[in-house]
């Protein structure tokens, strides 16, 4: 049976090699139905940016390749104007709050529950892999460290 959340927690371990072409999506949460609420992209420049529906937010810190990013993603729905999306990652597994590796949306636009966790590589070139490890999704947040 299939089951739905209003509002979802992720972390995860994620490093690239190669060089980022253009600007790839590497994390998504989306409706049972495949349906994108939130979308996690990486740019060209190592700059991570998040999209909650169509309200987009980036960092200012960067990732370079074959640097071992560590992510904590929160999402929850919203009526169409007021939805919360954030996004912080570390070199360590101390959560990011605040500073240049954290961005956050209160005026998201993505309204639907979530029923998938699709990490990708939406790059086609080729010479871009991706790698990720040690996640973890959750109803209430991860936290700094988790078992």
């Amino acid at each position: 049976m299939p089951v739905s959340f209003s509002e979802v927690y992720a972390f995860f371990k994620f490093r690239y090699a190669g060089t980022i072409p253009s600007v790839t999506n590497l994390f998504n949460f989306q409706t049972s139905g495949g349906v994108t609420q939130l979308q996690v992209n990486l740019n060209t420049n190592g700059i991570i940016n998040l999209k909650h529906g169509t309200t987009s937010v980036t960092t200012t810190g960067t990732l370079s390749a074959n640097q071992m990013g560590i992510f904590w993603i929160h999402y929850k729905a919203g009526s169409g104007t007021n939805g919360i999306g954030s996004l912080g990652f570390s070199l360590t597994e101390q959560e990011a709050f605040s500073g240049a590796n954290f961005t956050s949306t209160a005026a998201g636009t993505a309204t639907a529950t979530i029923g998938l966790y699709d990490p990708e590589n939406t790059n086609t070139g080729g010479g871009l892999d991706f790698y990720f490890g040690k996640a973890r999704l959750s109803t209430t947040p991860v936290g700094s460290f988790p078992a």
